[in-house]
């Protein structure tokens, strides 16, 4: 598997989906959301980067009767640097484009919060790992609604980008 081909990550990303159905542990499967998120986050920004480039490049034909393609904006997320950003950090970098996403920037909020929660005050807040798994439980079901929410997101943009 070529971890830079798309088409291989994809492929990553359904391997990966199936494991988390297939874990027992809530906490497990929420760091497999987790991983899972990065990548739909990535995908999603992908799609608002072609979106972006697609409406800011201008065609005029010339009086030589060619085409004149002029960028008048230019998006890019590179790959690398993407990947090397943590979830809280890619939520930062998608937040303005979903001024209009009421739903999305709520359910990321909220998933955001429950996580950071779990993952940074597990020491001081839990004793015991039924506690740890029913919080987890509830942070998963947040996470399959910012999942969701970010496939329509992401379906609309593309759908948006492809009728243009």
């Amino acid at each position: 598997m070529n971890v830079s081909n798309p088409k291989d990550k994809f492929s990553f990303l359904l391997l990966l989906s199936q494991r988390a159905k297939e874990e027992k542990s809530p906490y497990t499967r929420l760091i497999f959301q987790e991983n899972m998120l990065v990548i739909y986050l990535i995908v999603a920004l992908r799609t608002i980067e072609r979106f972006l480039n697609r409406h800011a490049t201008k065609h005029t034909l010339t009086d030589e009767r060619k085409l004149k393609i002029e960028c008048i904006l230019k998006v890019e997320f590179k790959n690398r640097e993407l990947e090397s950003k943590t979830i809280g950090q890619l939520f930062a970098i998608i937040k303005p484009f979903l001024a209009n996403n009421d739903e999305l920037k709520s359910y990321l909020e909220e998933w955001s919060a429950m996580r950071n929660r779990i993952t940074h005050n597990m020491f001081s807040k839990y004793g015991d790992m039924a506690q740890l798994d029913n919080d987890s439980q509830k942070v998963l079901r947040v996470g399959e609604k910012v999942i969701d929410a970010l496939n329509i997101f992401r379906k609309k943009i593309s759908e948006e980008t492809m009728s243009t």
